[in-house]
């Protein structure tokens, strides 16, 4: 006799305020790391000014509807500003503008993928959030020579998937100190 399948927790991830929470935090539900034995790797994927983007899931806390920020002044062009998430102030960060994309996206479906790194967290702004992809290690291919020399290594390769080429952003380069 078949019953109802039961829901899976992991499945409704979307909060009323369309946040995803902590769905990207499955690893450490499920006791697996993003960079397992078998060598596989998870990673959220994006669109940042119609190009597909990817970050390493084991930085991504959360993803969130954009809502209002403050102005840093001084900051970098890239930087939007800062809000506060739970009481934690989040600098935000445009991703398009840092990697000198045309034609960036900003509607609805825009959202802050919240990453932590070196103990701080930062928000991304990304076009929109497409899926969480798990992929071996072998497909992860070293990105092309005009990809590195036209964002200065900002990437540490590329999946080829069906019709299409995700970049998987390096976020100590993408991140670090300008």
């Amino acid at each position: 006799m078949r019953g109802k399948r039961k829901k899976d927790p992991l499945e409704e991830t979307a909060r009323k305020d369309g946040s995803h929470g902590d769905f990207l935090d499955r690893n450490a539900r499920s006791g697996r790391q993003a960079s397992d034995e078998q060598g596989f790797r998870e990673f959220a994927v994006f669109t940042a000014a119609d190009s597909l983007f990817g970050i390493d899931i084991v930085y991504v806390r959360e993803i969130i509807k954009p809502g209002p920020v403050t102005i840093a002044p001084l900051a970098p062009a890239y930087v939007i500003g800062v809000f506060n998430l739970r009481g934690q102030i989040i600098t935000v960060i445009d991703l398009p503008r840092k990697l000198a994309l045309e034609n960036p996206v900003r509607d609805r479906r825009s959202r802050y993928i919240v990453v932590e790194f070196e103990g701080e967290k930062i928000g991304i702004r990304v076009d929109s959030v497409q899926d969480v992809v798990e992929v071996p290690e072998s497909m992860i291919e070293r990105a092309p020579a005009g990809m590195r020399r036209e964002h200065g290594n900002l990437f540490s390769g590329v999946i080829g998937m069906k019709d299409r080429l995700i970049g998987i952003l390096n976020l100590e380069r993408l991140l670090g100190s300008d």
